[in-house]
Order: C-alpha cells, then structure tokens, then sequence
C-alpha cells in the first residue's frame, strides 16, 4: 500500500522485541528483516537493502520456511535488478523454481512473477517476458500490473498498457502510485502533457512523504520528460524525485561527441554524466539512480578520468563542449552543491543496517 514508515515502524518494533527477549534468530526476525529491505529497496536505499537482505537470508537458510525462503530469493533478484545485474538475478530465480520448492502463495508467486518479467525486460528479452505474463494471467496484483504496464510498451503495444490501466484503476481504488505513474506516461504519449503533469504531480504529492521513489525508477526512460516538466513548474519542490537528468537525456547524448573520446562513456555513465549540471550531492543522485553511493563515486570518477577533469564543474565544462549536455545549463558551483547536501534522516527505533543483528 506503499505505507513505508507504518512498515518501517512495525519491522523495528518486531526487532526490538526479539533482541529484548533473546531471540535475535526468531522467525519474527526474518520477516522485519524482509520488510526492512522491502521499505529500503523502495526508497532507493540500495546498501540498506543489501544488509537486511543478508540478515534475512542467514535466517531463512536456519528455518528452512518455504514463504521465507521465497521472499529471499524474490527480494535478491530485485536487489539484483536494481543493482544492473540482471543475468544474476534470473539465474537465481531460474535455480529456485528448478529446486523443487512447494508453491508459494498467490501473493509472492505474483511477486516471483513481477520480478521475473522486470528482469527480462531489462536484459531485451521482451518476447519471452510478453509469454511469461501471458501464462500466468490469473495473478494480478500491483506489482504484476505494473510489470505488465511496462512490457506492454516496451513491445509497442501502448493499447494493451491503456486496458491494463484501465482493469488496474477498477480494482484498486484509491489507486496506487505505480498506476499514477503509468497513466501519466500514457497521458504523455497521447499528446497530452497537461494531464500527465498533473497526474504525475499527484503521485509525487503522494510517494514524497514516504520517500518512495521506485514506482519513478521502475517507469524510466518513459516517464523522463513529464518529470522534467513538473520539476520546471517547481524546481524546489520535492527535489529528491524531481530532480531528473538534465536535457538531452544520456540517449540523446551526441554519439560524435562520445566517440571523440580515447575511451567513451558507457551509457550507465552517461546517465550519471546527465546528473552532474544539478545541485543534488552524490548521496541524493545515488538514490535517484538507484545504485550505492560506492557504485556512484565510481562512476563519477571514471567520467572525471574520461574527461581528462578534477571535479563536477570542469565535467559538466567538458560534456557541453563536446555535446554530451546542453550548452544552456549552468555548471554547479561545488559550495551550492554541498550546501544542498542535507544527512539523511531515519525514524526513531529504526536501527542503521549496521546495527541490525545479522544471526
């Protein structure tokens, strides 16, 4: 229900109470560790996710619980999306399915399902994850609608996106920030922009205080331009998800310009290189890209070696030069960019992934 602090809370208090009563390996324990990751991996968090992860799976491996062990291995996968391996991901749900574990329920078997057709989509199997979803109709939960949402247009099929969203908006009312996402980069592609802002600002207004940003993350590179167009209307307002990378996009990128380079840009970097012109610290572009902050730094300095610069303003200099970002936007001053920096802030009880007791 994209209820995060409710779900962070609860996971917390859960914890709290096994380690207070002496069973830090409690089933309860795996479960809060599965919420923690859950809650993480949706606010982009992604090392957070990787600790609960591994606190979670120590305690499946000890219960042996068929639904425990499946929300593991579900949750590795994503973490493996999210984190561009998605060959490792597949794999790893390929090896669950061929080891002869019972059935899960409905809702995870759905969630098995979402997972495994994001995964393909990501590695251009569009066909294969068309027939996976094509098999398995009967599941139909938000996560499983919105999957369906993206392999839709991703085969050219943006009137088969429409019905899903329209059986979606019948099922789930009030409807969630994943069908709002989706309606308005269907808004975008009917040549209306004005619906799409507003329909996308009713999602911001309503994942923002959760800091919920997959639903954005997982809708890319569709739903690109409409949030730079709301960030245009409101450059303040939420900057965390509205911060987008600057025009053109990393795919519109000048490939004569990249080629020019000894050693160009892959387009992971290029993608990083779009965000250098804004004032958000590295922290907040690694949660808007969804990938760690070491992954990120690495990033960002093999774009400085590239370049042949020292910092985020010669970068940016550099790029527009050689056309990778437009010449109209300004290169960030490092003192307005660290004093955008603000430290992240976590809910009282809720421990770090560093205090989370991993047995």
């Amino acid at each position: 229900a994209g209820e995060l602090r409710l779900a962070e809370r609860h996971a917390a208090r859960s914890l709290a109470v096994t380690r207070d009563a002496g069973m830090p390996r409690h089933p309860g324990a795996l479960h809060a560790h599965l919420a923690l990751a859950w809650v993480f991996l949706r606010r982009g968090d992604v090392d957070g996710a990787a600790a609960s992860m591994a606190a979670a799976q120590s305690l499946s491996m000890r219960f042996g619980r068929a639904s425990g062990l499946c929300a593991t291995v579900i949750q590795r996968a994503h973490l493996d999306l999210v984190r561009d391996n998605a060959t490792v991901g597949v794999e790893r749900l390929y090896a669950y399915r061929n080891e002869g574990h019972p059935a899960p329920p409905p809702l995870l078997e759905a969630q098995l399902l979402a997972t495994e057709a994001r995964l393909l989509l990501e590695l251009g199997s569009v066909e294969h994850a068309v027939e996976l979803l094509a098999r398995h109709r009967g599941l139909q939960t938000p996560a499983v609608r919105s999957a369906s949402v993206a392999v839709a247009l991703a085969d050219g099929d943006p009137g088969g996106a429409h019905k899903i969203c329209a059986e979606w908006e019948r099922a789930d009312v009030p409807p969630p920030v994943e069908l709002l996402v989706w309606r308005a980069v269907l808004d975008e592609l009917d040549d209306d922009p004005t619906a799409a802002v507003a329909t996308l600002g009713e999602a911001v207004r309503r994942a923002e205080p959760e800091g919920d940003v997959q639903a954005f993350a997982q809708a890319r590179p569709h739903v690109a331009p409409t949030m730079r167009a709301l960030a245009a209307r409101d450059p303040r307002r939420f900057p965390l998800l509205l911060a987008g990378p600057a025009e053109p996009s990393a795919h519109d990128a000048d490939p004569a310009g990249n080629a020019l380079l000894v050693d160009p840009l892959t387009e992971r970097e290029l993608e990083v290189l779009s965000y250098l012109p804004t004032y958000l610290p590295k922290a907040d572009m690694a949660r808007e890209l969804i990938v760690s902050l070491n992954t990120l730094k690495s990033h960002v300095s093999h774009i400085y070696l590239k370049l042949g610069v020292a910092n985020r303003r010669e970068a940016v200099e550099a790029a527009q030069r050689l056309g990778l970002l437009p010449i109209s936007l300004p290169a960030p001053d490092q003192d307005e960019v660290r004093a955008a920096a603000t430290p992240a802030r976590r809910p009282k009880n809720v421990p770090s992934p560093s205090e989370m007791p991993l047995t």
